[in-house]
């Protein structure tokens, strides 16, 4: 980000670990970057620890008091919706894997989920009927990754 000011917020690849330290799996979340926006929506594998966000960008932005799960993804969102995010391709943290995780609970992914999109199309009025229709069902694919 110093060699590219034109970047304000970039994440890395990660690797999940469990409760003692063994790696789990890799997670190649760094290919997702560029122009994400409205993909970001309904599938963001971005995890909190692998982000960097410039200070100036943030402005009058940050996460969403009201709601305990999905509060980054919306802050990435709205990043997202007006400027390319860059993902670095190489696992540059380690992200600890236990049972608080949401991206482990399903009513917690759920709640998430719903709180994401919930912000988007209140926020975003350009997602059409079909659009909001796929990502209420689940087709769209919302995703939290949980992993703070």
């Amino acid at each position: 980000m110093e060699e590219r000011p034109d970047i304000v917020f970039s994440h890395t690849s990660y690797v999940r670990m469990d409760v003692v330290g063994k790696d789990l799996e890799r997670i190649d979340s760094g290919k997702f970057t560029g122009r994400v926006y409205p993909r970001i929506v309904t599938h963001c594998p971005i995890a909190t620890p692998t982000v960097m966000v410039r200070r100036d960008i943030l402005g009058e932005l940050n996460f969403e008091e009201s709601v305990c799960v999905g509060e980054d993804v919306i802050l990435w969102t709205q990043i997202a919706r007006s400027h390319d995010i860059m993902g670095i391709d190489r696992p540059l943290t380690r992200v600890r894997v236990h049972g608080r995780n949401a991206f482990a609970e399903p009513g917690d992914q759920y709640h998430g989920n719903m709180n994401i999109l919930r912000h988007a199309f209140r926020n975003d009025r350009s997602f059409n009927a079909e659009f909001r229709r796929e990502a209420f069902s689940g087709s769209a694919r919302p995703a939290v990754t949980g992993t703070s």
